[in-house]
């Protein structure tokens, strides 16, 4: 039920039609598909979106991303437009992975499903550990999703000391930023360049860092570049940090990593003082599964078990089961991603050159990922012309005032869903700005 029934319900409960029901061992398990109410539909729906960017805005990126994803699904006009605004993976075997994995392997699923998760799936936490290869001495903290993860990374590391200083890149993805101003840390954006060379980033946060900095936040592949960050380059970002403040801690978003050539890399290893959180989500296309972790060395954090249980108590366990399935066929379902971002990534290189050709946009394709982060080279801000391509021309990308202030002229494509969307996106893209040029 939407946001809007929730909190205008209909006086009785809205119907449901049975999606599937499946009976084995004397278990009947049903999954039911609720039906929105007229006036839940109308509340949520009836009004475009007036607005594109952030700036001047109070509205969050993830607000916005849920306002756009309801109209472009529940209205006329949105059906009509293309979204280039998404992120992560979504190939045609992910987008029907639960419905055939729960028809076809549901005495499997029961199976994973016998032990005790009250501190997550044991099975599950191990899956993780041997693929990632993360040593005994860190801990496997299941969450639901990567934004979980990072909530629980916030909670644990800052809470209960105001003022504590945080670093973190920009341009990143807003929520980095948001969550440890909401538990009062004095956060620092850092300026990482967008055309990288080797230690570019070290350099950056060694400019940056005090004796007195708590920790420093980054993503890997960085969103919205998707950018890779070697391992080596971590290393010595890790042993400047220490240089100057031993204490320090540094979170490294890895969500995207799975996308690079080294796809169940983990950074955990190189230094206690390295938090790293991934999920299923983006790499293979399974965000439905709501399947995030966080590692953290035991000894050094053994304050992450205690809020654990706290704020996240216990997961799914039929979420955690079907999460291992999924682990069972990780490496096709990796497969298949990379063949996928393969080609769309060749459909992103043509489907730009025109623009690159006339002077419209700058920025690169990155050899790894589903993002991309280019700057509209004209002087109209990117808000106005954002609306513009939306309506007109019925394309719709990410603003990059989401990403951080300064870059008003960008905006974030991902190419990561089926090739017909990407290729249909940038064609419209191209024409937009080419007319709005007057070109």
């Amino acid at each position: 039920i939407s946001s809007a029934a929730i909190l205008d319900p209909p006086p009785r409960p809205p119907p449901y039609r049975l999606c599937f029901a499946h009976r084995f061992g004397g278990i009947c398990l049903v999954y039911p598909i609720p039906f929105r109410t007229e006036r839940a539909r109308t509340i949520a729906t009836s009004s475009p979106p007036s607005g594109l960017a952030a700036a001047g805005s109070a509205e969050s990126f993830l607000h916005w991303v849920k306002r756009h994803v309801g109209w472009l699904a529940e209205t006329p006009e949105g059906k009509h437009v293309v979204n280039l605004a998404t992120s992560g993976v979504q190939t045609a075997n992910s987008a029907t992975w639960f419905e055939r994995t729960a028809r076809e392997r549901l005495p499997d699923l029961l199976a994973r499903m016998e032990e005790t998760n009250e501190f997550g799936l044991p099975a599950l936490r191990q899956a993780i550990r041997r693929k990632y290869q993360i040593p005994d001495e860190r801990q496997i903290y299941l969450t639901a999703g990567a934004s979980a993860g990072y909530r629980l990374a916030c909670d644990a590391l800052l809470t209960g000391s105001s003022g504590l200083e945080v670093l973190v890149e920009s341009p990143t993805y807003e929520p980095l930023v948001v969550l440890p101003k909401r538990v009062g840390a004095n956060v620092v954006s850092v300026p990482v360049p967008l055309k990288r060379v080797k230690d570019d980033v070290v350099a950056a946060f060694a400019r940056a860092m005090t004796p007195s900095t708590t920790a420093i936040v980054l993503t890997n592949l960085h969103n919205p570049t998707g950018i890779l960050l070697a391992r080596d380059e971590v290393q010595q970002l890790i042993r400047t940090a220490k240089s100057v403040a031993p204490e320090i801690t540094i979170i490294i978003d890895e969500t995207f990593l799975g996308l690079s050539s080294e796809p169940f890399r983990n950074d955990s290893d190189l230094d206690p003082c390295v938090v790293t959180i991934s999920s299923l989500t983006k790499t293979f296309g399974l965000g439905q599964l709501r399947c995030g972790w966080v590692v953290a060395d035991k000894n050094r954090y053994p304050q992450f078990a205690e809020d654990w249980i706290r704020f996240e108590s216990i997961g799914s366990k039929i979420l955690e089961a079907l999460a291992l399935l999924a682990f069972e066929q990780i490496d096709a379902l990796l497969a298949e991603s990379s063949k996928h971002l393969e080609h769309n990534r060749e459909l992103v290189i043509a489907g730009t050159e025109r623009l690159r050709a006339a002077g419209l946009i700058e920025g690169e394709i990155p050899s790894a990922g589903c993002l991309c982060f280019l700057r509209w080279t004209k002087e109209q801000g990117f808000d106005r012309l954002g609306s513009r391509l939306r309506d007109e021309f019925g394309i719709l990308v990410s603003p990059g005032a989401f990403f951080g202030e300064h870059y008003e002229q960008f905006f974030r494509v991902g190419f990561g869903g089926s090739a017909e969307t990407v290729r249909e996106g940038l064609a419209r893209l191209t024409r937009g700005m080419q007319t709005i040029a007057g070109q």
